[in-house]
């Protein structure tokens, strides 16, 4: 690529970490680098998006405080799970890239604790135990491979399908 060429990309990276939001610059900035970048993050449930400034060539930590869902300036809050809309701008901002991304760090945490329920000894694992954690896994990738694809609806579907199988876990009576 020359210096006229610019591509604008990105990639959310996951980190089963609830309160940030890892965002990884992955564009070549040709005649615009060093210009004015900014990157605009609507949050699950949001109308308008919060936007800030965003460095070229670098990884952002987005957290509660800078996406606006921390309303207590001493403490961090988990950022909820859902469809986070993120579009990146050059200057001028006709170089932009939007990117749809399931968030899914609070429920694979979930999971992750049914994980470490299970005896270390494979042979004392149950078979129906077995098979809802495989059922939850793959309803969970799912989720995020219909986000990965830009299918949001089903991405939240399949989200809220997996939530209500951990949910009947957790409380079985309720």
């Amino acid at each position: 690529m020359d210096k006229s060429d610019i591509l604008v990309d990105f990639l959310v990276i996951p980190s089963n970490e609830p309160k940030y939001l890892v965002v990884c610059d992955a564009s070549y900035w040709g005649r615009i680098k060093n210009k004015t970048t900014i990157i605009e993050v609507t949050t699950p449930g949001a109308k308008e998006p919060i936007t800030h400034y965003y460095k070229q060539e670098k990884v952002q930590i987005l957290n509660s405080f800078n996406l606006g869902v921390s309303y207590d300036s001493k403490k961090s809050v988990e950022l909820p799970d859902g469809i986070y809309k993120l579009t990146v701008k050059g200057s001028p901002d006709t170089y932009n890239k939007t990117r749809t991304y399931l968030k899914t760090d609070k429920l694979r945490l979930r999971l992750y604790k049914m994980y470490t329920d299970l005896s270390l000894n494979i042979s004392d694992w149950d078979d129906e135990y077995k098979k809802l954690l495989q059922t939850i896994e793959m309803v969970i990738t799912q989720a995020e491979a219909f986000g990965a694809n830009g299918e949001n609806k089903k991405a939240n579907s399949a989200y809220k399908q997996a939530k209500k199988l951990l949910d009947k876990y957790e409380c079985p009576e309720c």
